[in-house]
Order: structure tokens, then C-alpha cells, then sequence
């Protein structure tokens, strides 16, 4: 390939992805309002339980969307886990 159609080439893949980066910007902006204006996103705040809780629950969570436990099994084991200290 010769140099001029290398550098071409490099020049077309840095538009794009420019472009790229601006209509993420542009979704982004879309889909969160007031950002337009310069308002930042309010961050939720975190859960009022341990780290290890939440964990616990996810694996629950993935056992009962496997179908590996009942619903029954699912509430109850969540329950369980919610209620420790």
C-alpha cells in the first residue's frame, strides 16, 4: 500500500472516530437532561447493605434466573439474607 493511501487511510479512521466520540456525546446529552446546561447527573446513593449482602444476593439472584431454585426458595433466602445483622 502505498504511503499516501496509508496516510488517507489513518486520517479517514481518525474522522470517524471522531465522530464516534461526538454522537456518544450527543446520546449522552440526550438521554440525561439538563446536561445541555451544564448540570451534572445526581449518583445514587449507595445501598443500605454490606458489600458482601449484595453479593450474596447476585448469586442468589443468578441461581433464581437459571431456574436453579424455586420462587418460593428465591424470597425466602433473600429474606434470610436481608434479616442478618
Amino acid at each position: 500500500m502505498p504511503k499516501k493511501e496509508k496516510k488517507k487511510k489513518k486520517e479517514q479512521e481518525k474522522e470517524d472516530q471522531a465522530q464516534a466520540q461526538a454522537a456518544t456525546a450527543a446520546n449522552t446529552a440526550a438521554q440525561q437532561p439538563g446536561t445541555e446546561i451544564g448540570m451534572k447527573p445526581i449518583a445514587a446513593p449507595p445501598l443500605p447493605i454490606s458489600a458482601s449482602k449484595q453479593d450474596r444476593l447476585a448469586a442468589l439472584l443468578q441461581k433464581y434466573q437459571a431456574d436453579q431454585i424455586t420462587p418460593d426458595e428465591y424470597h425466602s433466602q433473600r429474606a434470610a439474607i436481608l434479616a442478618e445483622p
